[in-house]
């Protein structure tokens, strides 16, 4: 089986970083042909272990810095108010930097 994501695309706010974790939007431009706008996707990163210490090193103030992020996607669900949700959450395994500093 296969769970993977890679995704090129701009920091779109400054990570949140938290004890266990950080998170991170990434805004991404959709891939459109001919004369079609270009459209923004903005997807929620969540980095734990190494690469949440490269991300809280590197990445502090990085709103607008290009990187490729790869990692695995996950179907979390709880219980909110007595109702049932779900959440995808995109965790990074790998982030590269693609503009020179």
């Amino acid at each position: 089986m296969l769970n993977e994501f890679r995704f090129l695309g701009r920091l779109a706010g400054d990570p949140v970083i938290a004890e266990k974790y950080t998170r991170f939007p990434l805004a991404v431009k959709q891939d459109k042909r001919g004369d079609a706008e270009v459209e923004t996707d903005f997807f929620n990163m969540t980095c734990f272990g190494n690469t949440k210490k490269v991300v809280d090193e590197y990445l502090s103030e990085g709103k607008g810095k290009l990187v490729l992020v790869s990692g695995g996607v996950r179907n979390n669900t709880y219980e909110k108010d007595g109702e049932k949700k779900y959440e995808i959450s995109f965790i990074v395994d790998r982030i590269d930097f693609c503009e020179k500093a």
